[in-house]
C-alpha cells in the first residue's frame, strides 16, 4: 500500500484540519454501550420450553432479551431472565414445534 500523501493532509491522515480522525481512536464511547452478548435458537417441543446460555458478567438487570417467532404463534418470554451456575436460563412460550429466536443485548 503506497503513500496517499506527503504532507500527512488527506483522507488518510491521521491529523485532518487540526484535529485528530476520530475513526483512528480507540474512545471509551466505542466500547461502551448496548451490545448482543449472547443469540441463537431454540426449538420447542411443546408450548413452552427453556433457554440456557453461558452465565454473563454482572446480574440479570443488566442485560434485555428480545424474541421472535419463526411461525404463526406470537413468542412470549413466559419466565425471567435468572443467573445460574454455571448457565443462565429464561423461559419462552410459543406454538407447539416452533423455533424460536432469540437474542441477549447488554443494557449499555
Amino acid at each position: 500500500m503506497g503513500a496517499t500523501t506527503t504532507q500527512g493532509t488527506g483522507a488518510g491522515a491521521a491529523v485532518v484540519n487540526g484535529r485528530k480522525n476520530s475513526y483512528l481512536s480507540l474512545q471509551v464511547s466505542k466500547h461502551i454501550g448496548p451490545r448482543v452478548v449472547a443469540a441463537g435458537t431454540t426449538a420447542l417441543h411443546g408450548p413452552s420450553g427453556l433457554v440456557l446460555f453461558p452465565a454473563l458478567i454482572g446480574s440479570p438487570a443488566h442485560y434485555c432479551i428480545q424474541i421472535t417467532n419463526s411461525g404463526p404463534e406470537h413468542a412470549y418470554i413466559s419466565s425471567p431472565l435468572s443467573a445460574g451456575d454455571p448457565d443462565w436460563s429464561f423461559g419462552v412460550t410459543a406454538g407447539d414445534g416452533d423455533t424460536v429466536h432469540w437474542c441477549v443485548i447488554k443494557i449499555g
